[in-house]
């Protein structure tokens, strides 16, 4: 099966035969490890997967992904994205078109010209045993300055991670700050991060 997925680069695709199927094959993954996205017709889909299963794959679930998702800071529509977020917010700008007209462009523009009060951050909470679900208020100084959008268990760091949208002006690069989260009446700590938690060279998926 890896012979002609191996032979993508990141970030390309093209069409690969598996099993003796036709799929189209990206070289991407949404959940920050080395990965292809792979489509094919719908027809063929039982006899992809289990072709994938008799070569070892295993099947994971949808907390699993949303887990790494999350430690790698990667946005998901309902909870990072909706029609009132701009990529400038995500940090997605760079791969919008910058220059020309399309749908949204006059928009885009005037909010890289007056971007919004805030911006996603990642968040690592301290303790272990916090279990925070997402849309908790995030406080500095007793004041709300956020809110979770996408938290779970980062398995790979062993610690609860979040994503939130910080207001800028209370966090900075150079000077990470520490926040609390209002986990159900509890206040949990955890650090500000700009960027991924695990692997923010993107290392892993160029492996």
């Amino acid at each position: 099966l890896g012979g002609e997925l191996d032979s993508i680069d990141f970030f390309k695709h093209k069409e690969c035969l598996i099993a003796g199927l036709v799929t189209r094959a990206a070289r991407l993954s949404y959940v920050g490890e080395p990965g292809w996205e792979i489509s094919c017709a719908a027809v063929d889909a039982p006899r992809l997967y289990k072709a994938l299963l008799n070569e070892g794959v295993l099947p994971a679930g949808l907390y699993a992904q949303t887990s790494m998702r999350v430690e790698k800071g990667f946005c998901a529509m309902g909870h990072e994205l909706d029609s009132d977020v701009s990529p400038v917010e995500v940090g997605l700008d760079r791969f919008v078109r910058p220059s020309g007209e399309f749908t949204g462009s006059t928009s885009l523009a005037e909010r890289r010209q007056n971007p919004a009060k805030q911006q996603l951050k990642s968040l690592l909470f301290k303790d272990k045993a916090v279990v925070p679900i997402g849309h908790e208020p995030v406080y500095k100084d007793g004041e709300i300055i956020g809110k979770t959008s996408s938290c779970a268990f980062g398995y790979r760091l062993g610690q609860p991670v979040g994503l939130a949208f910080i207001l800028v002006d209370n966090n900075s690069v150079d000077n990470p700050i520490e926040v609390q989260v209002d986990i159900a009446g509890n206040k949990a700590t955890a650090t500000v991060v700009d960027g991924a938690l695990y692997d923010s060279t993107n290392s892993r998926m160029k492996a």
